[in-house]
């Protein structure tokens, strides 16, 4: 099996009317590869990256994730191991681990009270950049009922009052 270790840096992405926190990779290494019986040495190693990162990390405001993603030899993924660091109390899981994000879908309060709902009336806003959803914290303006964030993994769905958080995996 092959193993591939990876390393995000948090920030803000601030759209019209939505600030969001999403992750930027910073690095990424493949690892030795590994045998079955050895899975949990990748968790291990996992560990060992986060500590050494969270010793560099500590006393500032930043948030990073580490991440150890373990692929059969058909190139399949079949485990990811995360691990987050640093500063962000207030942080919802937005998804089960780090997924690129390839759009969002911005819903607003007066579609959601029209009779029929449709795909139509989404304002998709399309990243022009590679960004992953994990955790973090969601802020948009009164007027946005939802937010539909669709990754290479599956949608998970926003809800503003209260706070809510429905994934749909896809695959």
């Amino acid at each position: 099996m092959k193993a591939v270790l990876v390393l995000y840096k948090a920030r803000t992405l601030r759209l019209p009317g939505i600030e969001i926190d999403v992750l930027e990779k910073i690095s990424e290494k493949d690892i030795n590869s590994i045998s079955v019986d050895q899975i949990d040495k990748a968790y291990d190693r996992l560990m060992e990256v986060a500590e050494r990162v969270l010793a560099e990390v500590r006393g500032k405001k930043t948030y990073y994730v580490a991440e150890v993603r373990l692929y059969n030899d058909k190139g399949e993924e079949i485990a990811v191991y995360s691990e987050a660091m640093g500063s962000k109390s207030e942080a919802i899981r937005l998804f089960p681990a780090p997924a690129r994000l390839k759009r969002i879908g911005v819903v607003k309060k007066q579609v959601v009270k029209q009779s029929k709902f449709s795909h139509a009336l989404v304002n998709w806003i399309t990243m022009k950049e590679d960004v992953y959803v994990y955790e973090g914290t969601v802020k948009m303006d009164e007027s946005i009922e939802f937010l539909i964030l669709e990754t290479e993994k599956g949608t998970t769905i926003i809800y503003r009052q209260p706070v809510q958080i429905t994934i749909v995996r896809s695959g």
